[in-house]
């Protein structure tokens, strides 16, 4: 939304661009919210997954040369467990081979 707003008004300051934004979501009807709220969870989840990996990759990479699978690769009841499981349970088994 800022980068639009941005070209309308391209000598708006920040504080103007906020307040411009926020008038604009007060105005959505709660579909399109709940639709942006939902993208945003969607988009967090998956910064904490890349995250876990990279973590796990930079503490393994000592021990092993070869990158670890992909988050997707493993079953969908490991994927639902939270990233610090997660990325504990890739992170013992790793040290145990």
């Amino acid at each position: 939304m800022q980068p639009f707003i941005r070209k309308e008004m391209p000598n708006a300051t920040f504080g103007m661009l906020s307040k411009l934004i926020a008038s604009k979501w007060d105005t959505l009807d709660e579909k399109h919210k709940k639709e942006y709220r939902r993208r945003s969870a969607k988009a967090k989840r998956d910064k904490l997954r890349e995250l876990a990996m990279f973590k796990v990759n930079q503490l393994c990479s000592t021990t092993t040369t070869k990158p670890l699978p992909s988050y997707n690769s493993f079953p969908l009841q490991q994927q639902q467990q939270s990233s610090q499981t997660f990325y504990n349970n890739i992170y013992q088994q790793k040290k145990s081979n």
